[in-house]
């Protein structure tokens, strides 16, 4: 497997890993996350048919080692600044599917495929004795995850030689193959030198960011507190740059992004989205 960082603009990075999962899988995935690259995101995209199944596990215990959340995605870069191809079906399947699991957060869209199967030898069958085994393993490995152990049994649905099982997407959020336990929060009412806030604190993908919504001189503003400085180098330029706000319903919602930095060496730089169509209904989605 091949680990890069892929920038697709100039707000989003993130790591894919794509190709085979094998014995030195792991260990490659430690390295690379103490490059330079390997620290631009806390995102890992697979895109994987599988591979060694007790490497994919390794693989697995890894990512949340690393506070990394997963999701199914490919992408070749193109010449130019930020010009990527995206794989209409990315797809992560048998080893590739455990290690996924590993994720802080995870996710994949209708599009994608994540597939399993019961395990098995490309060459000679495996006995009942180390198939035993390897079933416990395996079970350990996803209840350990926080994921419905029911998975192994969907698996042993399809055999290891021919068949997939393609897990839908309403199917994995009910077993927790899909989770994030991130994004959700409360809102106070506060009197901030005479302008009335929504004040939030959240935690999103590991990150924590306190925030408050308003409106000024007639704009709908949310601003996000760069409290730990979170916000990295290329963001920092930002004026008025495009951003969307995806809320319920699967609205999506035009706005601009502004950084502003601290105004004094003991206060905090801020994001500021203005975001015309924002209102009490909207923050039940995703968010930016």
């Amino acid at each position: 497997m091949r680990f890069q960082a892929i920038q697709v603009s100039m707000v989003i990075v993130y790591i894919q890993g794509t190709g085979a999962i094998t014995g030195d899988t792991p260990e490659e995935l430690r390295r690379f996350l103490k490059t330079y690259d390997g620290q631009m995101s806390k995102s890992l995209y697979l895109h994987s048919g599988g591979g060694d199944l007790m490497a994919g596990l390794e693989l697995g215990h890894a990512i949340p080692e690393a506070g990394l959340n997963t999701g199914i995605g490919r992408s070749i870069a193109l010449d130019g600044l930020m010009k990527i191809h995206d794989y209409q079906q990315a797809h992560c399947l048998s080893a590739c599917a455990y290690t996924f699991l590993g994720g802080v957060t995870r996710s994949f869209g209708e599009k994608d495929v994540y597939g399993i199967h019961r395990f098995g030898r490309t060459q000679g069958t495996v006995s009942g004795d180390d198939a035993q085994m390897v079933s416990g393993i395996v079970a350990k490995y996803i209840q350990s995850m926080g994921v419905d152990v029911s998975v192994f049994q969907l698996a042993s649905l399809a055999s290891f030689e021919k068949e997939m099982f393609r897990v839908p997407v309403d199917l994995a959020k009910r077993m927790r193959i899909i989770f994030d336990g991130s994004g959700q929060t409360t809102f106070r009412i506060e009197d901030r030198d005479g302008l009335v806030v929504a004040a939030f604190r959240i935690t999103k993908r590991e990150r924590e960011y306190d925030g408050v919504v308003t409106c000024s001189g007639g704009e709908r503003l949310l601003v996000l507190v760069d409290r730990t400085n979170t916000v990295r180098p290329p963001m920092r330029t930002m004026k008025d740059f495009p951003a969307e706000f995806h809320a319920d319903g699967g609205r999506v919602l035009q706005g601009a992004a502004t950084y502003v930095p601290p105004s004094a060496p003991n206060r905090a730089a801020v994001v500021v989205f203005r975001i015309p169509g924002l209102d009490e209904q909207a923050f039940a989605g995703e968010g930016m």
